[in-house]
């Protein structure tokens, strides 16, 4: 919410892409859960035979994400929903390393915030009721670095 009511943030977050990150972390907690119980893996996810990230995708990332100075804001909005389905997926098939390169040579600042914040939300334990440690605090933070990774780029 905090990001959808963000009017620096939302040039580059849709509500679609809001729901997809929200998707994603869900999956991240729930998957380890879901194979501890005993489930077949592949019933996790409707697309869990489907590739997250093609090299076609990739491709025609690299040719829009930024001409000149200017970031397009819909290709921005597309990487960061690349990245998190990649670290969502379940699937250990499917090898992203060469579509998770491309993300961070794009842009290494975004990557890196991105991938601080998925590895933070791995992290977090979400058993504990320790009041003094909130999954608001790991969301508090990726926005304040999101808007430092905005401050003073243009967008399309």
């Amino acid at each position: 919410m905090r990001i959808k009511d963000s009017k620096i943030l939302k040039r580059i977050f849709s509500d679609k892409l809001l729901e997809h990150i929200n998707n994603c972390l869900d999956h991240i907690k729930m998957f380890p859960i879901y194979m501890e119980m005993g489930f077949e893996e592949e019933k996790f996810l409707l697309d869990f035979y489907e590739d997250k990230c093609t090299s076609k995708e990739i491709s025609n990332l690299k040719n829009l994400y930024k001409i000149g100075r200017r970031f397009n804001s819909q290709a921005v909005d597309f990487y960061i929903g690349k990245f998190f389905a990649i670290k969502a997926d379940p699937n250990k098939n499917f090898n992203y390393e060469n579509c998770l390169k491309t993300l961070n040579q794009l842009d290494s600042k975004l990557f890196s915030i991105l991938t601080d914040f998925v590895c933070e939300w791995q992290e977090f334990n979400i058993e504990l009721k320790d009041p003094m440690c909130s999954y608001r605090d790991i969301v508090n933070k990726f926005y304040e670095n999101l808007k430092a990774w905005m401050t003073k780029k243009e967008f399309t």
